[in-house]
């Protein structure tokens, strides 16, 4: 059987100036199923986890939001989201994505990553490069930067896991990392160092303690701070990495699943009330 030729990205699309500044250029195999990475893979190269080839559009917050359009339903639901990362709620707000919802799921999830770690260190260019999309954010989708420094982000792709993690110990292994890369500088300016010292610690630890005990221990250790610190919750193809675990992955590994299912579940119960908190979660089905 003869092998496909892919043609080069010019040869088939008329492209706008900036992908021609990024795609033009590019040989087959170093587009063809790397230009839209999954949450998973955009986490495990951007904390470091990995070494992942990944196009530098999705990794640049300045080059990612220039590619966002803000369309009516994408600006609602970032207000909504940004909104609940202010006040503290009775209930946590849960958000489930579907390609239904017409918002982009894939796009939306990494704008959200982005709006939560790195935006907040960059704000002072996007102003400057981007003073409309800026504009939009601070005044359409009730976006804050102080509110975003501070946010503790909770990110995990079911389908796409570390190849040499269970579910269970990525999900408090990228919480660690992205707390140091991103928020740690932040909240140094804000927390008595003891108590900071004893949150980065417990993050490190988290994985060692069953599901409802790591919930209770981290809600009750981010009470102890100084300031605010909400939760962005971010766990993208559910229902995809249940399904493809339940087919063929080890009892372990299904036990993982398993239990991050229930510390998300338990986690949620114990931010009632207490700090400002959203869950999202997403998948193609």
């Amino acid at each position: 059987m003869a092998t496909q030729a892919f043609p080069r990205l010019r040869e088939v699309v008329e492209l706008t100036e900036l992908a021609a500044r990024v795609y033009r250029y590019l040989k087959p195999q170093e587009y063809v199923g790397r230009l839209a990475p999954s949450r998973g893979t955009l986490l495990q190269r951007d904390l470091g986890i990995a070494e992942i080839e990944v196009s530098s559009e999705f990794l640049d917050p300045i080059t990612f939001l220039s590619t966002t359009h803000f369309r009516e339903p994408i600006v609602d639901a970032l207000r909504s989201i940004n909104t609940s990362l202010q006040r503290v709620s009775d209930a946590v707000p849960v958000l489930p994505l579907t390609h239904a919802m017409g918002l982009g799921k894939t796009h939306l999830l990494t704008l959200l990553y982005h709006l939560y770690t790195k935006v907040p260190q960059q704000w002072a260019d996007i102003q400057s490069y981007l003073p409309d999309e800026a504009k939009t954010l601070t005044q359409k989708t009730n976006y804050r930067i102080d509110v975003a420094e501070k946010t503790l982000v909770i990110a995990l792709d079911l389908k796409h896991i570390p190849g040499n993690m269970l579910p269970y110990n990525a999900l408090f292994n990228i919480m660690h990392k992205v707390f140091t890369k991103y928020k740690k500088s932040s909240l140094i300016q804000r927390v008595p160092q003891s108590k900071l010292a004893e949150l980065e610690s417990l993050l490190t630890r988290l994985s060692m303690y069953d599901p409802k005990e790591a919930a209770r221990e981290l809600v009750n250790k981010l009470s102890e701070l100084a300031v605010t610190t909400p939760i962005l919750i971010i766990v993208d193809e559910v229902y995809a990495g249940i399904f493809e675990a339940i087919m063929g992955a080890s009892r372990e590994y299904i036990d993982s699943i398993r239990r991050t299912i229930m510390f998300l579940n338990i986690l949620v119960d114990e931010l009632r009330g207490r700090i400002p908190a959203i869950l999202i979660y997403a998948s193609a089905m």
